[in-house]
């Protein structure tokens, strides 16, 4: 599903504005919005001051039902906002949030593209979504990109940041973006946490629990056992239905533990990882120059 711009800009009556877009990371593949999830969790859970809350629909009231969805702000709350990381890759998403939300802080993190494309893949396969091999599914990229499949199965295409970029960098001042690495997640999750919410404006001293592994790709050991785990599946629906609000938390932790024990990571093909590198190599050092850092090793 794609996301689409609210209709309007206007305070909710609490008088809290939109003030925070996660416009890439590739967080939420298949509609659980773990990460969101985590996030908000990490930062105080129901009394966290920071709100993130993810919106994607075609629907034709898609613009009110997002006002909507701001409108319970509470006292106390330094920034309120939404995520889609289809804001980083359509081209028009940058004009559209300047025109509604011109003050809006930005946050983009960017992986790997090689690894990034391949992540892609294992998770559409990991959901029956993939019926190609790896190799075939580059080959076959083009024509699902005029066929109009989902983003998600553009592996190389969404991978070149630095035009995704160009277009926020001459829409928005600097001070309103914040480019992380997926990288520095990993290795220093403190410090990025840190480096977030100072440019957020809120607690930097706040020390999140960092514990724990949400989204994670693989092939299913046991395809039975994770296709009765997907969101998609009409007795998981049921059983998040009545389940009580205060303890879906606690199941989707359940959850995502058995998913994870039951998924294994493959390993990348070398034919394909070196044809990935290629196509990405003048994109890295264009980045390296942007972001004033060495990224040699996304292309080892």
């Amino acid at each position: 599903m794609q996301s689409v711009a609210p209709s309007s800009v206007a305070p909710n009556p609490n008088g809290v504005r939109r003030t925070l877009l996660i416009i890439g990371g590739a967080e939420d593949r298949i509609g659980r919005s773990v990460v969101l999830k985590r996030f908000v969790k990490l930062c105080g859970g129901r009394h966290a001051r920071i709100a993130i809350i993810p919106t994607a629909s075609l629907m034709s009231d898609t613009g009110s039902r997002y006002e909507e969805l701001f409108d319970d702000a509470r006292d106390g709350e330094l920034a309120r906002g939404e995520a889609s990381t289809h804001y980083l890759y359509v081209e028009k998403s940058p004009g559209r949030i300047k025109t509604l939300i011109p003050d809006a802080r930005l946050i983009a993190v960017l992986r790997n593209p090689v690894d990034r494309a391949f992540s892609s893949y294992q998770h559409l396969v990991r959901d029956d979504l993939e019926p190609l091999d790896f190799g075939a599914a580059l080959d076959a990229e083009p024509q699902r990109i005029a066929e109009h499949y989902a983003y998600l199965y553009r592996y190389t295409d969404m991978g070149f940041y630095s035009q995704q970029l160009d277009r926020y960098e001459k829409t928005f001042p600097e001070n309103q973006l914040c480019v992380l690495l997926y990288d520095d997640l990993r290795s220093d999750s403190e410090g990025a946490c840190r480096r977030i919410f100072s440019f957020l404006g809120v607690d930097e001293d706040f020390v999140p629990d960092m514990s724990g592994e949400y989204n994670r790709s693989g092939v299913p050991k046991n395809r039975f056992m994770h296709r009765l785990l997907n969101p998609s599946a009409p007795m998981k629906r049921r059983l998040w239905n009545v389940t009580p609000r205060f303890a879906r938390e606690r199941l989707l932790d359940a959850q995502t533990k058995i998913v994870n024990r039951n998924l294994q990571r493959q390993t990348m093909p070398e034919p394909e990882r070196d044809r990935l590198r290629g196509v990405f190599r003048e994109e890295v050092g264009r980045l390296e120059a942007r972001l004033d850092r060495d990224l040699s090793h996304w292309l080892a």
